[in-house]
């Protein structure tokens, strides 16, 4: 009786599919030790950022006690985020009047922007912006703002503060273009 044909599949014989599975599985075992690496790697590298954001903190503490309250040194100092900053109180506008040509004067009330590391104006043409498309850095002194919008346009506007911690609006005032 004559010997029985070679096994084959997909054109690989036994021995052949068997060497493939040997060199898989070291494979496998490759990778799996590479996670391994990963991972330990991965919790020094966070091990070490925790420890620079604790002696960062630290810097902070300690350089924040060398400035009394409101010089230039302790407002500057104060705008640093260390990560627990509370949420950022955001600037409310007092009014909004027309000025030159699709410009508008924008005016403040005091006390808004505590713990703000951004503080922006936003404005929307209403009938010609989807959405608060426009912004411009937020003076808090007050500013004029050139909106382009045509004259009669109905232009709404609002302040954003943002930190780490999140962002908040001001209420929105309108005002129209002359």
């Amino acid at each position: 009786m004559p010997p029985d044909p070679e096994l084959k599949a997909k054109g690989q014989t036994l021995a052949q599919m068997q060497t493939l599975m040997a060199d898989l599985t070291t494979a496998l075992q490759t990778v799996e030790n590479k996670v391994i690496e990963e991972r330990k790697a991965a919790g020094a590298l966070k091990r070490a950022s925790d420890k620079v954001d604790q002696e960062n903190k630290k810097w902070f503490v300690a350089w924040q006690g060398e400035f009394a309250v409101g010089t230039p040194e302790r407002d500057a100092l104060d705008q640093i985020d260390t990560g627990n900053a509370p949420a950022p109180v955001a600037v409310q506008i007092d009014t909004v009047t027309p000025a030159a040509v699709g410009s508008f004067a924008v005016v403040y009330t005091a006390g808004g922007g505590a713990h703000a590391s951004a503080l922006l104006l936003q404005w929307q043409v209403m009938g010609v912006d989807a959405d608060y498309t426009h912004t411009v850095a937020l003076n808090q002194a007050g500013q004029t703002v050139a909106t382009s919008a045509a004259a009669g346009a109905t232009v709404k506007f609002r302040t954003k503060a943002m930190n780490s911690t999140g962002t908040t609006y001001g209420t929105v005032k309108t005002g129209t273009a002359q």
